[in-house]
């Protein structure tokens, strides 16, 4: 690998550029991807789509010489490894996970390229409008046109905690979150009928939880963002987590937390989205 593609977003730009001449319409990796894929900490190869991009990248090697599991004379990539990833079997637990104390437009695209390839998409949040409105509802909807199942968890516009002016201030700094929480709803209800009309309207769904969900949570099939609550912070104010797991076998801790996850769908009220969006029915 080239000296000037050392730094990751470096690599995915030249990444991406790589599959649109190719025809590829796949989302570039991750920084834990990235360094899984340039110490070749992974089992077998990836998927056929990012060998066909990879090979694009690198003509002069095949995919299987790119992630040989044993390092030969003839390809030793030029590209440096920061202490954080080097070989401390101690962090090994910890190597999927990325975390970004300022999100940029870059990683706001990742974001968006992770979203459009989606089968599956779990949302939740207090109110949710900076995602569900604000910046994902486009690639939200061309997932959703293919076939993917939404579920979106917001707080209840309605519920005891809406109705106590302190306790609203402190949690979050909007001063219109019963309305925030509506705008989501009713972006839902419009995606809902978007769906319909490729005969997946049972695919979008929104409920409304009783509690306040602690943190900002956005799961797109294996890859998992976590953006935790601080009182008096927009979520884009807060630190992001990122995580990439195995959705067929999750370690036990993730394990619990998705099945928290789920607990909280299982016990939150589902909304009725063609009342809020009635025109839907006039399709």
């Amino acid at each position: 690998m080239k000296k000037h593609w050392q730094e990751p977003r470096a690599f995915c730009r030249e990444y991406e550029k790589a599959a649109k001449c190719i025809g590829e319409a796949v989302a570039s990796p991750s920084r834990a991807q990235y360094y899984r894929w340039i110490n070749r900490e992974f089992k077998g190869m990836p998927h056929p789509h990012n060998c066909r991009v990879l090979e694009a990248m690198f003509p002069e090697w095949t995919a299987e010489q790119l992630f040989q599991s044993e390092a030969d004379e003839s390809f030793e990539p030029d590209v440096g490894v920061s202490g954080d990833f080097a070989g401390s079997e101690k962090r090994d637990h910890v190597r999927d996970v990325e975390i970004f104390l300022d999100v940029t437009e870059e990683d706001s695209k990742s974001v968006a390229a992770h979203i459009r390839a989606a089968s599956g998409i779990f949302f939740m949040a207090h109110t949710g409008y900076g995602f569900m409105v604000n910046q994902y509802q486009w690639p939200v909807r061309d997932a959703v046109a293919n076939g993917c199942r939404l579920r979106v968890v917001v707080s209840d516009p309605d519920g005891q905690v809406m109705r106590q002016p302190e306790l609203k201030r402190r949690l979050c700094p909007s001063v219109r979150q019963e309305g925030e929480v509506q705008d989501v709803l009713s972006t839902c209800a419009r995606l809902r009928e978007y769906a319909a009309e490729y005969g997946a309207a049972e695919n979008v769904q929104a409920k409304v939880y009783a509690g306040v969900p602690t943190m900002n949570i956005v799961m797109v099939d294996g890859w998992l963002r976590v953006i935790p609550y601080m009182p008096m912070l927009d979520a884009g104010e807060c630190p992001v987590f990122e995580y990439h797991f195995d959705p067929e076998g999750p370690s036990p801790l993730l394990r619990k937390f998705l099945a928290s996850m789920e607990r909280v769908w299982a016990d939150a009220r589902l909304t009725n989205l063609e009342e809020i969006f009635p025109q839907s029915n006039n399709s």
